[in-house]
């Protein structure tokens, strides 16, 4: 090429050569992007693979605890299913020495009845006239209770009549409140 005879003509020499430089480069990435397009996607299969044999070693240790817990779960239900037998079996032993206790004392009792019985009957004939003496005062005690509750419920009425003459108070004043009063009545009724 030519010596450029003026700035203009050399600036555009230069730009023309660096346009030329550009053009080579997009050239050569186009014959390497192909192959490195290629050996991204390659990679990338063999990440595929790498991840689906994690994922299934995963999948199998996730089994293999899982049975590994149900065995231990299953040995532990076993182990307290057994001593739960044993516990049942000690107060069965139990109740049967209870029970040949509670019929000896029976048998005791009814031959001590049968040597005592005349010693009951006057024992009894006292024992009526204190009986008599309980169903008197328990008599008066109910009487007494029946007049108390009588006296609560009537004190009990007079103040539920107050407490609705005040609730049907609030309800005619309910309009003309402000929305802050409202919700102070609101909050006082909510609570417990």
């Amino acid at each position: 090429m030519a010596e450029p005879r003026t700035a203009k003509d050399a600036l555009l020499a230069e730009i023309l050569g660096d346009i030329d430089k550009l053009n080579a480069a997009v050239e050569d990435l186009k014959q390497r992007l192909p192959e490195q397009l290629e050996a991204a996607e390659t990679r990338l299969a063999k990440i595929i693979v790498i991840l689906d044999k994690a994922g299934e070693n995963y999948q199998q240790a996730i089994v293999e605890y899982t049975k590994s817990q149900g065995e231990h779960i299953s040995d532990q239900i076993q182990k307290q299913a057994q001593q739960a037998k044993s516990g049942l079996q000690k107060d069965y032993e139990g109740l049967i020495h209870s029970a040949k206790k509670q019929v000896a004392a029976d048998v005791k009792a009814a031959l001590q009845a049968e040597i005592t019985l005349p010693y009951k009957q006057i024992d009894q004939l006292i024992k009526g006239k204190i009986l008599r003496a309980f169903l008197v005062t328990s008599l008066v005690g109910l009487v007494t209770g029946l007049v108390f509750a009588f006296a609560i419920a009537t004190i009990s009425n007079s103040q539920d009549d107050k407490d609705a003459a005040i609730g049907k108070a609030v309800a005619d004043a309910w309009p003309t409140l402000d929305k802050k009063a409202k919700a102070t009545i609101e909050a006082e009724l909510s609570k417990p």
